[in-house]
C-alpha cells in the first residue's frame, strides 16, 4: 500500500505548477473543446481561473459554423459553460446557426455587451447566461426556446427590450430582476 501512496504522491506533485487547461484547441483566437466522435465543437474558457480573469474578447467577435483542427472539420454546436464570463470589453458576439445551446453563465459579467441575437437554432440557453450584462438594451431570442431560465437576464440594468417567443412555456425566478 506504501508503494501505491508514493506513486500516487509522484504523479500529483508532477502535475503541481503545471497549466491546467480546460480546452482541447485554440483556433482563430476561440478556445474549444472537441468531441471526435460527432466531430463537434463546444466554444469554451481558456484555463480555470480564466472564469474569473480574462479579458482576452475585446469588440466584436464572430464564432463560426465550423472549424479545422488537425485536418478534421467540427460543426460549432455549442457555447459552453463560462465561455465568456467577465469579458468586460466584449461588445458584440455573432453566434452562427450550427450552435444548439447555449451554456450557463456563458456571458455573465460581459459589461459592454449591448445587443445580441440568438439564432433560431438555439433550443437552450441554461440558466445566468446573460446575468449581469448590464450594458444590453436589446435582446431577440431564438424562436424555438421553451423556457427562459433562472436569473437569465438579471442585473442587466440596460435592458429596453426583449419579445419572448410564443414557445416559451416557463420563465424561471429571477430571470429578469433588476431589469429596466
Amino acid at each position: 500500500m506504501n508503494h501505491f501512496k508514493a506513486i500516487l504522491l509522484t504523479v500529483f506533485l508532477s502535475l503541481v505548477g503545471r497549466n491546467v487547461f480546460a480546452y482541447d484547441a485554440c483556433i482563430g483566437g476561440i478556445y474549444y473543446n472537441l468531441d471526435n466522435e460527432s466531430q463537434t465543437a463546444s466554444v469554451t474558457y481558456a484555463n480555470n481561473s480564466s472564469i474569473y480573469v480574462t479579458n482576452k474578447y475585446i469588440g466584436t467577435l464572430q464564432i463560426p459554423n465550423e472549424v479545422y483542427y488537425n485536418s478534421i472539420k467540427y460543426s460549432v454546436n455549442s457555447i459552453g459553460e463560462q465561455a465568456f464570463s467577465n469579458c468586460q470589453n466584449l461588445m458584440s458576439v455573432t453566434i452562427p446557426s450550427s450552435v444548439v445551446s447555449i451554456g450557463s453563465s456563458a456571458f455573465y459579467g460581459c459589461s459592454k455587451l449591448s445587443s445580441i441575437t440568438i439564432p433560431n437554432s438555439v433550443t437552450t440557453i441554461d440558466d445566468r447566461a446573460f446575468e449581469n450584462c448590464n450594458n444590453m438594451t436589446s435582446i431577440v431570442l431564438s424562436d424555438n426556446l421553451t423556457s427562459i431560465g433562472y436569473g437569465l437576464f438579471k442585473e442587466c440594468t440596460s435592458l429596453t427590450a426583449i419579445t419572448i417567443p410564443e414557445g416559451v412555456k416557463t420563465i424561471g425566478d429571477y430571470a429578469f430582476q433588476y431589469c429596466m
